[in-house]
């Protein structure tokens, strides 16, 4: 079994030559460049079961040799980037399964794997590759300009992997980083098998939602670090092609792997505190604000707007103003499309992989007594401890806290359960009180998030009324923009007014939650 250690950076294809033209690069590359052509076929069954185990299965042809490759991300890999694989050349074109023992595929039948696999989607690339060295670290540089094809679908993709041979993951950090500074190059989360099974199924931009993080009581802490940072780094990056497309749910998802990824510079504040991090946390803070009214208008509509238009068919007023705000949700969502178009964008993500991988906390062995190099454990106790007990504190306060406050205590909520989350592997042995503090936690969630929404509904009520700009909806019954302003008025008290009853019923839930999480047990 070999390892990959492997960071990928997308470029548009005109700035390939520029990369190989650089002078720095030219005298640390050690040799000739490397020119290949490549044509490798992708296989699985009909349904995609080797994918679903997150594993691949390739053919790959160069000259006249035939590399069968399997790759997997295991459960004991020590690098988010790290991925085991097991390579053999083959005699033909098509996987020669009795090669197959030792490799996660081993788990299938071969017989019925061998009658099932299909070629998937075939990859064509032309590499060109480059030995880089330092003093500390031997890195293969490739340039790979190609296209993909399934059936009648096709598309174009370059890119440039960073390959560790020898060395830290910090010398990769530093190549991308300084690779970066001369081409737009933007992180690459996607491999060419994750790009194949994208364009097979043609269902156009992907939603991403949280994966789950396999940590284990023996890891390191800093090793936790960075699988979980990692984790909602994809989780809010990958989002992006979704919000790009005007796709509500991809703002969700991204917001969701922002708030987590936010929890993770949390919990771990003592190990990975300093200047680096706080300029990623403010990165992340602009990202979040760009894309919150996109959220809550969305919100509104959906939950508020739209059922209550459909129960009063008839009533023009409401109609009238569903449409005003369905046309403010549009606008928002521009701004979360410009936001995820942005440089800034594109320097945020590839920013926040460097310093998940490399940043300057990993050059320090022990900062405010938490040392990277420690068992995770025990600093997951003390942590789930610490804010198991402020919750239920401040839920038993509930009643009496303002608006704000009770905005830091549904984040403080949402903090610890995604905690409880990121370290259930830790304790697999207490799977059932996992399972129960989990449905406390959501109910808690849910009631405070519902006062949450009550809220953000009465500022935007206020908000409209002070800067209305009213959309021409004769067609909807309304007589005129001028006339129609002092129902539509009484329609958006009455939307807003019909919620707010819930009030009551969720701060008293809230309040009854705090004892249950006060007598749950999650170890």
């Amino acid at each position: 079994m070999g390892r990959e250690f492997e960071l990928k950076l997308e470029i548009p294809a005109a700035a390939a030559n520029k990369v190989m033209r650089l002078p720095w690069l030219w005298e640390q590359a050690s040799g000739e460049m490397q020119p290949r052509q490549m044509s490798t076929t992708y296989f699985d069954t009909p349904k995609y079961a080797l994918r679903q185990k997150g594993i691949s299965l390739r053919v790959r042809r160069i000259g006249a040799k035939n590399i069968q490759t399997v790759k997997a991300i295991t459960p004991r890999k020590s690098s988010p980037i790290d991925r085991s694989e097991w390579e053999r050349e083959i005699g033909g074109q098509l996987p020669e399964l009795r090669h197959v023992l030792g490799t996660p595929l081993q788990e299938f039948k071969r017989k019925k794997l061998r009658k099932n696999l299909t070629p998937v989607f075939e990859v064509k690339v032309e590499r060109s590759a480059y030995p880089v060295l330092s003093a500390n670290s031997a890195i293969e540089l490739a340039i790979d300009r190609g296209s993909i094809s399934s059936g009648d679908a096709n598309t174009s993709f370059c890119e440039i992997e960073l390959e560790l041979k020898r060395g830290a993951s910090a010398e990769l950090a530093r190549l991308a980083r300084r690779l970066a500074s001369e081409v737009p190059a933007s992180l690459g989360l996607k491999t060419k098998a994750d790009r194949g099974f994208d364009l097979r199924s043609d269902q156009g931009a992907r939603i991403y939602r949280a994966e789950h993080v396999r940590i284990t009581p023996r890891s390191r802490i800093g090793h936790a670090f960075q699988l979980i940072g990692w984790s909602c780094l994809r989780q809010f990056a990958l989002n992006a092609d979704a919000v790009r497309v005007g796709n509500f749910e991809g703002v969700h998802q991204m917001r969701v792997g922002l708030r987590r990824l936010q929890t993770v510079l949390s919990i771990f504040e003592h190990l990975i505190d300093g200047p680096e991090t706080d300029a990623v946390e403010a990165e992340l803070t602009w990202l979040i604000d760009e894309l919150a009214p996109a959220r809550d208008l969305d919100v509104f509509v959906e939950k508020t707007l739209s059922p209550l238009s459909e129960d009063a068919a008839e009533d023009a007023a409401l109609k009238c103003l569903l449409e005003n705000v369905k046309t403010r949700r549009e606008q928002a969502m521009q701004r979360a499309q410009e936001a995820t178009s942005s440089d800034r964008f594109r320097q945020l993500v590839l920013r926040t992989a460097l310093w998940v991988l490399a940043g300057e906390w990993s050059d320090l062995a022990e900062l405010e007594g938490v040392r990277p190099e420690a068992r995770i454990e025990n600093f997951a106790r003390r942590t789930l401890k610490k804010h198991t007990r402020k919750v239920a504190r401040k839920l038993r306060e509930v009643r009496g806290l303002d608006v704000v406050a009770r905005h830091k205590l549904r984040l403080a909520v949402k903090e610890l359960r995604y905690t409880a989350e990121f370290f259930s592997d830790i304790f697999p042995s207490a799977r059932r009180h996992q399972r129960r503090f989990a449905k406390i936690l959501a109910r808690a969630q849910d009631n405070l998030g519902r006062l949450n929404d009550l809220a953000v509904h009465r500022r935007l009520g206020q908000e409209f009324v002070q800067t209305w700009t009213l959309v021409d909806l004769n067609r909807n019954g309304a007589a005129s923009n001028e006339n129609a302003a002092p129902a539509i008025q009484y329609a958006l008290g009455f939307a807003i007014g019909q919620e707010q009853h819930e009030s009551e019923a969720c701060v008293n839930a809230a309040y009854a939650i705090s004892r249950r999480l006060k007598r749950a047990q999650y170890f």
